[in-house]
């Protein structure tokens, strides 16, 4: 009796939506030292802000929120090239073990692919509502009470020094990356 045992092949899908991916991964997307230095950096930032407002020693340069038009588009640009760069660093094949990789830190399928692409997509979210706002702020005149304006300056300030210490933490992984993969081919 010979039957025909063809082995049944499960296809697998990859999440697309970027924001789907970023939820999957949120608990470990941003470390808590980033988020403590990023939130003692806003604290210092709008001490300094509440303190030219009573004193003439510090004084906060007028800006324009369009100003960061230029910026958000290098910060989208780098940050493209980063995940250009570091894709190159893994082959094919890596890139699947990477995948398929679980351990007691990635028990689902897919997580520390996920983990590893997170960052990027965070990253470039951040540069690209930075660029919306500043597109925007080119375009249109807002007439908000000087307060608001004050205070949208301080947060959208906090949205930009996030965006750079994120592409810094991208920079810093993929040099990981390169040690990481250094190490790999002089071991072989």
């Amino acid at each position: 009796m010979n039957e025909d045992k063809t082995e049944s092949k499960t296809e697998v899908e990859i999440e697309i939506n970027p924001f789907i991916i970023m939820y999957k991964v949120r608990k470990d997307l941003l470390s808590k030292s980033f988020l403590c230095v990023w939130m003692g950096l806003v604290v210092a930032m709008a001490t300094l802000y509440t303190l030219s407002a009573k004193s003439d020693i510090i004084t906060v340069d007028s800006f324009s929120l369009s100003d960061f038009l230029t910026p958000a588009i290098t910060g989208l640009s780098f940050t493209l090239a980063l995940i250009v760069a570091t894709t190159r660093i893994f082959s094919k094949d890596q890139l699947v073990d990477i995948y398929k990789y679980k351990d007691n830190d990635n028990t689902d399928e897919g997580y520390l692919f996920y983990r590893t692409i997170a960052p990027y997509i965070w990253t470039s979210t951040i540069w690209l509502i930075v660029a919306i706002g500043a597109l925007f702020a080119k375009i249109y005149i807002f007439d908000f009470p000087q307060i608001i304006h004050e205070v949208l300056k301080l947060i959208y300030s906090s949205i930009v020094l996030m965006g750079v210490m994120s592409l810094w933490s991208l920079l810093s992984v993929h040099i990981g990356d390169i040690i990481v993969e250094t190490e790999r081919e002089i071991n072989k």
